[in-house]
C-alpha cells in the first residue's frame, strides 16, 4: 500500500530542505523529492566555495557549508528522500499523486513547491570555441578556489556572482581581469569597491569577448571588442576564464500542475498557498508582493507555508508557534 505522506516537498535546494525539516519539527511526515541525483541545489552544485554574506548570524558562510548543515538538519529527522524524481504529472483525488518521468508514484495530502527557477544551465560565452583544450580552461562554476593559485584569471560578467568570484579568486591569483560590457556594475556597491581597491585586479570595460585562441604557451588569448567608443580590438592573455553571465532556466513542473502563474512564476497569497487547495510554493519559484529571491526569505516562507498547512491537516493542534516553544519530536 502506498504511503500517504502529510506533505511532499518538490525541490531539494536550501529552501526545500528547510521546509522538510520544519514540517518534521511540527510532527508531520514529509517526503523530499529532488530531480537530481543528490539534494543541495545551486549552492552545492554551482557555488560550493562562494561566500554567502546575507544570512543572519553568519558574517559569511560558503555554499558548501550551509548546504552541509541543512543536509545534516534533514538527516536528524525521519524524512523520506527520493532523488532522481522528476515530477511529470500531479493528479488530485483524496490526496495528491505525484508521478515521475520514470513511472514512480508518491502520494501526499499536501504539496510545497520549492523548485526555485527549475533546472539551470549556464549561459555560455557568445563565441565559437575551437577546441576542447580551450573549453577546459573556461569555467562556468568554481568548485575549488585553489585551482587558480598564482594564475592570471579573466572573470566575465558584471553581476553579484562575477564580482564575488573575482573578490575571492583575487586572494590566491596573481592577476584578475574583470571584463564587463558596461562601465557600471549590477553587483552590491560595497563588493565592487572592495574589488577596486585590490592591486592585482584590473577592470576591462566596456568590452565583450569576440574570439579566443590558444597561445604557444597554452594560455587563452581573448580578442575583446570595445562597445564605445570604437577602437582597435583589445587582447587579453590569461590562464583561465570564469564566465558569470547567469543561467538559462526552465521549470517543467509548471506544465504538470494547474497553478496560477505570472511571467513563469507561481502566484501565492500571504500564506504561500497557490490557487489549489493544500498546494503551496516558496522561494525563487514564486511571485508575490514584497518577494525577494533570497535564501533567508525562502526559509521564512517555508515556515509560513508549513505552519499554515499544519493547521489545515491537524485542526486539533492549536500550539502557539514561537521559536522557543518548538522542540524536536523524540
Amino acid at each position: 500500500m502506498m504511503t500517504n505522506y502529510d506533505v511532499a516537498i518538490i525541490g531539494g535546494g536550501p529552501v526545500g530542505m528547510f521546509a522538510a525539516s520544519f514540517s518534521a519539527l511540527h510532527g508531520a511526515k514529509p517526503i523530499l523529492l529532488e530531480s537530481l541525483s543528490e539534494i543541495g541545489g545551486q549552492p552545492k552544485m554551482i557555488y560550493p566555495e562562494k561566500d554567502i554574506t546575507d544570512i543572519a548570524g553568519f558574517s559569511r558562510i560558503s555554499g558548501e557549508k550551509i548546504t552541509r548543515q541543512l543536509i545534516e538538519q534533514v538527516q536528524s529527522y525521519d524524512i523520506a528522500i527520493q532523488t532522481n524524481f522528476k515530477v511529470s504529472t500531479i493528479e488530485r483525488a483524496d490526496s495528491y499523486i505525484l508521478k515521475s518521468e520514470q513511472g514512480e508514484s508518491v502520494k501526499a495530502k499536501s504539496i510545497i513547491i520549492a523548485t526555485g527557477n527549475g533546472s539551470f544551465n549556464p549561459k555560455k560565452l557568445p563565441i565559437k570555441i575551437k577546441d576542447t583544450t580551450i573549453e577546459d580552461k573556461i569555467h562556468y562554476t568554481v568548485s575549488e578556489i585553489e585551482t587558480f593559485t598564482d594564475k592570471t584569471i579573466a572573470v566575465f560578467g558584471g553581476g553579484d556572482s562575477a564580482i564575488d568570484w573575482a573578490n575571492m579568486i583575487s586572494e590566491v591569483a596573481k592577476k584578475v581581469y574583470v571584463v564587463h560590457r558596461r562601465d557600471s556594475f549590477r553587483a552590491m556597491a560595497y563588493n565592487v569597491d572592495q574589488l577596486k581597491a585590490k592591486e592585482n585586479v584590473e577592470f576591462v570595460t566596456p568590452f565583450l569577448p569576440k574570439d579566443v585562441e590558444l597561445t604557444s604557451t597554452s594560455q587563452l588569448d581573448f580578442t575583446l571588442k570595445q562597445l564605445k567608443p570604437q577602437t582597435d580590438p583589445y587582447h587579453l592573455i590569461c590562464d583561465n576564464a570564469i564566465v558569470s553571465y547567469g543561467f538559462n532556466t526552465t521549470n517543467q513542473l509548471l506544465s504538470a500542475i494547474d497553478v496560477d502563474t505570472e511571467r513563469g512564476f507561481i502566484c501565492v497569497d500571504e500564506t504561500m498557498q497557490t490557487n489549489l487547495p493544500r498546494v503551496f510554493a516558496i522561494g525563487d519559484s514564486i511571485t508575490r508582493s514584497g518577494h525577494l529571491p533570497l535564501i533567508t526569505l525562502g526559509f521564512g516562507e517555508a515556515q509560513v507555508a508549513v505552519t499554515t498547512l499544519m493547521k489545515d491537516l491537524f485542526t486539533d493542534n492549536n500550539m502557539a508557534v514561537h521559536s522557543t516553544s518548538l522542540n524536536k519530536p523524540q
